[in-house]
């Protein structure tokens, strides 16, 4: 019934053509809770978090709910009138965190319930948890110092900076408002002593590729003809846990890198 509660009960009985054990269904007054689920450094939305809430004695109260993949929009149906009430999303605590609300436990507390009403704006922003790759980029037994980027991918983007290029139809993509892109990648420039260390969200695989460039000069001193020259190289499928991960080093001789 709409504005109300459901019911039920299974203890209905029929014996020699009558009921006992007749159930007494009890409809309360009921409302609604809602809200989004979005990045905490993007804020674009977060679809398919499960979220619940639950009364004062951490009973589960109201209908399951999870955030739209469009607006990150949620709402919880059906829980009685009342106050009290904690709202949280469900996740895994290894890989995420909650950065809003900023309560102890990152759940929303207190939240009142009037009858047919909806309390709203009970939003949550979730960041991943990040740890580092690190290691060193050497060529020909010397660190590379200058013209040097890296930059590390999930193991599932298949397009990387090599073969790059704009095109609005394939590589970015209209979402709510937001324009992204459509391949992850988190990167430095070098840091002068042919080290990197690059952040990157936990649990998951990664590739890390290094780019080297430089200015190719033929053609004669009074007349010499630059050209930009430049190569990568990669160390791929490096598994990610939970904490840093050093001593992921490029190495090899500028012939065994790949021109570009």
């Amino acid at each position: 019934m709409p504005g109300y509660t459901s019911a039920a009960e299974n203890i209905a009985s029929v014996s020699g053509g009558a009921i006992t054990n007749a159930a007494v269904l009890i409809l309360s007054q009921a409302g609604s809770i809602s809200g989004t689920i979005t990045d905490g450094i993007t804020g674009l939305p977060l679809g398919g978090m499960f979220v619940s809430a639950a009364d004062s004695g951490g009973n589960h109260q109201g209908s399951d709910a999870y955030s739209d993949s469009i607006t990150g929009y949620y709402l919880i149906t059906g829980i009685p009138v009342g106050t009290g009430y904690v709202v949280s999303p469900t996740l895994d605590t290894t890989s995420f965190k909650i950065t809003y609300p900023v309560t102890s436990d990152g759940n929303w507390h207190n939240i009142a319930v009037t009858a047919g009403g909806t309390a709203t704006n009970t939003n949550f922003k979730i960041v991943p948890i990040y740890v580092n790759i690190k290691g060193s980029v050497k060529m020909d037994g010397s660190n590379v110092v200058e013209g040097l980027n890296v930059i590390a991918y999930p193991s599932s983007v298949t397009n990387h900076a090599q073969n790059y290029h704009y095109d609005l139809t394939n590589v970015f993509q209209q979402y709510s408002g937001h324009t992204r892109m459509v391949y992850p990648s988190y990167g430095v420039s070098g840091q002068g002593d042919g080290t990197f260390s690059i952040r990157v969200p936990v649990n998951s695989s990664y590739d890390v590729y290094a780019y080297y460039s430089f200015v190719s000069y033929t053609g004669s001193p009074l007349n010499p003809v630059k050209t930009v020259a430049k190569y990568y190289k990669a160390a791929t499928s490096i598994s990610v846990g939970t904490t840093d991960v050093t001593g992921q080093s490029i190495t090899g001789a500028l012939a065994s890198w790949t021109a570009y």
